[in-house]
């Protein structure tokens, strides 16, 4: 029931008929008949792949996928997440013995939690048109 509400929310159960088949398969309530249910839904994929199609044909969404995309390549190029995955073993390579490098790495984190909550005060207060020019 709250599963047909979210996908009725979301806009998928136009696509989809009731949703009902498909939500049964989702939640096991199928009777074992499965595999039926989902090769009835290559309709509901072609329907996906025409919505995308025109979601992409808008020059704002390629625009801001695009932005959102660059973002995801400059933050792989930083460096910043192999530096937080290996900041215990770049401590202990600094000379700190094992639990101080552990506890090193754990402040490390909370610096980026503390950063990140700052950020998202920043910008609920100050606003992000502001901050951008």
């Amino acid at each position: 029931e709250e599963l047909a509400e979210i996908l009725e929310n979301v806009g998928i159960t136009d696509d989809l008929g009731d949703g009902s088949s498909h939500l049964s398969v989702i939640s096991g309530e199928s009777g074992g008949n499965e595999l039926g249910q989902l090769s009835s839904s290559s309709s509901s994929k072609e329907n996906i792949c025409k919505r995308i199609t025109l979601m992409l044909s808008d020059q704002g969404t390629r625009s801001a996928l695009k932005l959102g995309c660059g973002l995801m390549v400059l933050q792989q190029l930083s460096g910043v997440n192999t530096i937080m995955y290996y900041a215990a073993s770049i401590y202990e390579a600094s000379e700190f013995d094992e639990i101080t490098s552990i506890w090193l790495s754990a402040f490390t984190a909370l610096a980026q939690v503390i950063g990140v909550l700052f950020s998202i005060y920043l910008v609920e207060r100050v606003g992000r048109r502001a901050l951008i020019l």
